[in-house]
């Protein structure tokens, strides 16, 4: 059993079991995605947030001791312990850490969250996809053959925590959304990410080219 998949074990199912996957830093919109699992709370809806990632990297560098030794050093891991803490949410905000077997975290989750800072779907969302999850992303008018809103997850405005709360609460209501969206996502995915049909295709463009 991989570590994920011993983890999770542990952890009980909310009625709506979010996702977050990737570094714990501020431009992945992490910290507006922990405030709305908290408003969440406050209207009493039964949502569970597991997040997959490390907020460090491992590698110290000297820039990192310095910042640590003058006290103004970035601890993402500490600022996102510190929220759960301080806000209760220990029952409903689960964290993984990282790993590269991630297949048993798209199996558990309903949805897949990814409100970055960068107008980008992010590579968990088409992961996901392929596990049948729909997506909230935080993007503005995406390629249609990657995200279509309302059709393949659901589109949020960056840096802001309500927007994501509003879409979480969507599928909450209209929980029937969460396996058409999923259905939706992976027959977009299959379609223009699948790796053997666009293998296949670049070797046919070679092919052309020799010839």
């Amino acid at each position: 059993m991989d570590v994920f998949a011993k983890e999770l074990t542990s952890i009980p199912r909310r009625r709506i079991n979010i996702g977050f996957i990737g570094a714990i830093h501020p431009n992945k919109g992490i910290f507006e995605l922990l405030e709305a699992v908290k408003i969440c709370r406050e209207h009493q809806l039964d949502v569970g947030l597991v997040i997959a990632g490390d907020g460090n990297s491992g590698k110290k560098t000297f820039l990192d001791k310095f910042l640590k030794v003058i006290g103004i050093s970035q601890d993402r891991n500490a600022e996102l312990y510190g929220f759960i803490h301080s806000n209760q949410l220990s029952d409903y905000i689960h964290t993984l850490g990282f790993s590269t077997n991630t297949c048993s975290f798209f199996k558990y989750i309903d949805i897949i969250c990814f409100p970055s800072y960068y107008n980008a779907l992010g590579r968990p969302v088409f992961e996901a996809a392929f596990f049948r999850k729909p997506g909230i992303v935080a993007i503005k008018n995406p390629f249609p053959d990657t995200f279509i809103e309302g059709k393949t997850g659901l589109i949020v405005e960056e840096k802001n925590p309500t927007s994501i709360f509003n879409a979480i609460r969507t599928f909450y209501v209209q929980s029937e959304l969460i396996g058409k969206m999923g259905d939706e996502a992976y027959q977009l995915a299959t379609k223009n990410f699948d790796i053997e049909k666009n293998a296949k295709k670049l070797l046919d463009i070679y092919i052309k080219l020799l010839q």
